[in-house]
């Protein structure tokens, strides 16, 4: 998270390069529509239903905390019209404000973030764009990220991570050098 620059939509590498990436390449990535509707647009659930959903779906968040955004629910309540809904734009506006509270918070000192946001998409985006020697794909297989298996993401990650001699951390992504200028 401390790699994207929440201004510019990009993850700046350690190289200085920087992968620019947009809703459209979450789509991409995960499959999920990257046009529609705005989840704003759903309208909003009164307190019965959100307290059913939060029964429903809040244990499969996975959070210790309530740290759920209930902003989308509305979108959820008619599962025949979830497609009609710009869901990347969604995760792409998530991602930006959770890049921009963990670097607030760890500006300010902070020793344990809460990392939220759809980390993975980075992962994926990422790996995806590196020229990772015979790791790398192309880009015709949708969603992108139905490529990635546990060993290839392994190997993917062991290809590019280098050794480093510091105090903060032993190994260090960034060995590869990127596919493209900017994303897809």
């Amino acid at each position: 998270m401390g790699m994207v620059d929440i201004r510019k939509s990009c993850l700046t590498l350690l190289d200085g390069s920087s992968l620019k990436f947009s809703s459209k390449d979450i789509g991409l990535i995960f499959g999920i529509p990257a046009s529609g509707k705005k989840i704003s647009e759903a309208g909003q659930l009164d307190k019965t239903e959100k307290e059913r959903m939060k029964l429903q779906c809040w244990p499969l968040s996975g959070a210790k905390h309530d740290y759920v955004h209930v902003d989308y629910w509305g979108a959820l309540s008619n599962p025949k019209k979830i497609h009609e809904f710009d869901w990347a734009a969604y995760v792409h506006k998530r991602l930006i404000a959770s890049a921009a509270k963990y670097k607030a918070d760890t500006e300010t000192g902070s020793k344990a973030p809460n990392i939220t946001g759809c980390y993975l998409f980075l992962q994926m985006f990422y790996l995806d764009n590196m020229d990772i020697s015979n790791w790398s794909m192309d880009h015709v297989v949708r969603p992108r990220i139905s490529c990635f298996t546990y060993d290839k993401l392994r190997n993917m990650i062991a290809a590019d991570t280098h050794q480093r001699h510091s105090m903060k951390s032993a190994f260090v992504f960034g060995k590869s050098s990127t596919k493209f200028s900017s994303g897809y």
